[in-house]
């Protein structure tokens, strides 16, 4: 093994190249294997895969949040994505586990832009001022403004549906003109 590592690597192999080589693809077999990854809730049905392709004014839409809410009432599986750049999505149950259990949805989409704003106050120390910018929101004004129109990010005016059924689901959905409303 030592010798085909060499002639991958050259006569200049080091120790670098070596533990790259042989080292790594090792530990990874080693402790790679049974790794299956956080354990799902038990009683949490079977996933189908489910893509979503978002657009506005048919174009694709970037950095929308998409959730994706079961009709039945009392089901407490919620799944979410936010969408690429080319405006596609593969929502998670959960915020974790991919894809989406069968069933009927209320699909929402939001995008949100924030205008940051001045602090609102006596100014601080530098060191406060490092403290409160981690701090969200306290005592900065800011503005939001949707770029979505306000009934396709409610749950009560939505148009939006999906079924997803033993096949998963693959959806498009074009979410009206571009808008730039203030969030009151």
């Amino acid at each position: 093994m030592i010798i085909q590592v060499r002639r991958f690597y050259g006569e200049k192999m080091n120790r670098y190249n070596f533990a790259v080589g042989v080292g790594l693809p090792v530990f990874l077999l080693i402790f790679g294997i049974g790794c299956g990854g956080e354990k799902r809730p038990d009683d949490m049905p079977a996933l189908r895969p489910v893509k979503i392709l978002v657009t506005q004014e048919g174009k694709p839409l970037r950095d929308a949040v998409v959730m994706i809410i079961p009709e039945e009432k009392g089901s407490k599986w919620l799944a979410s994505g936010v969408t690429d750049e080319c405006g596609g999505v593969t929502p998670r149950t959960l915020a974790r586990y991919p894809g989406v259990p069968e069933g009927k949805y209320m699909v929402t989409v939001s995008k949100k832009y924030i205008v940051p704003g001045e602090f609102e106050g006596p100014l601080p120390n530098i060191a406060e001022q490092k403290r409160l910018q981690t701090l969200r929101g306290m005592n900065i004004k800011h503005d939001v403004y949707c770029l979505v129109e306000s009934q396709y990010a409610d749950t009560i005016t939505t148009p939006l549906t999906l079924e997803v059924d033993r096949g998963g689901a693959n959806e498009t959905f074009d979410v009206g003109k571009a808008v730039y409303e203030k969030k009151k």
